[in-house]
């Protein structure tokens, strides 16, 4: 059992492809602390990654795992004001 010092908002679970008798693999976690945390074969590694902003998403492909973070929010435009009524 392993037990993290935030709560886990992703995870995601990759197979390294290195050979065919190698059955390691990595779970990849994203805590509400804006940090991933790494699980390689049922141990946590000590490599933490402090991210710039809060994770929204994270995906696994063959060996490797992308992360979107949120970088501020969005807003719609103002809306000009029409100068010539005036």
């Amino acid at each position: 059992m392993i037990t993290l010092t935030t709560a886990p908002i992703h995870h995601v679970l990759t197979f390294p492809t290195q050979g065919e008798l190698d059955v390691g693999y990595r779970i990849t976690v994203a805590g509400r602390d804006g940090k991933l945390y790494h699980i390689r074969n049922g141990e946590l590694t000590q490599t933490i990654i402090q991210l710039e902003a809060q994770p929204v998403g994270l995906v696994g492909a063959w060996a490797r795992m992308y992360c979107r973070v949120c970088i501020g929010t969005q807003r719609r435009p103002a809306v000009p004001h029409d100068r010539s009524s005036h």
